[in-house]
């Protein structure tokens, strides 16, 4: 082939893909994939979990370096650096996995569609 994309070709211009979580019609989308609105309040959602096992992760981290780890000051001090290191990857890690795996919100849209004309036929 030429490499050339199909956007760059004479006469064709890009088509906008459907959103498949709410059908909301975006240019550069691949077919399956999110609209930009809808990645972003994936990314808000599992960033707000990722937090909360973030914290979790690193709070089991510091009870076992309280309980395990010798008073002296340089290994408290590796220590503590290693908890903030527990709750950054963490956070990452997970954050990562929710915005893969959670699960796509696929609204019926054939009943969305009847209730919207009925709105609109008032009777």
């Amino acid at each position: 082939m030429l490499g050339l994309k199909r956007a760059s070709l004479p006469g064709l211009e890009p088509t906008r893909v459907p959103c498949v979580q709410c059908d909301r019609r975006e240019y550069g989308l691949s077919w399956g994939d999110f609209c930009s609105i809808c990645r972003e309040e994936r990314r808000i959602r599992a960033d707000r979990v990722a937090k909360r096992v973030g914290i979790v992760a690193a709070a089991l981290m510091a009870a076992w370096h309280l309980w395990r780890t010798p008073p002296n000051l340089t290994q408290r001090v590796f220590a503590a650096a290693s908890v903030l290191l527990v709750y950054f990857v963490a956070r990452r890690l997970v954050s990562r996995l929710l915005i893969e795996y959670l699960p796509k919100e696929l609204r019926n849209r054939s009943v969305e569609s009847r209730q919207d004309q009925n709105a609109e036929d008032p009777k």
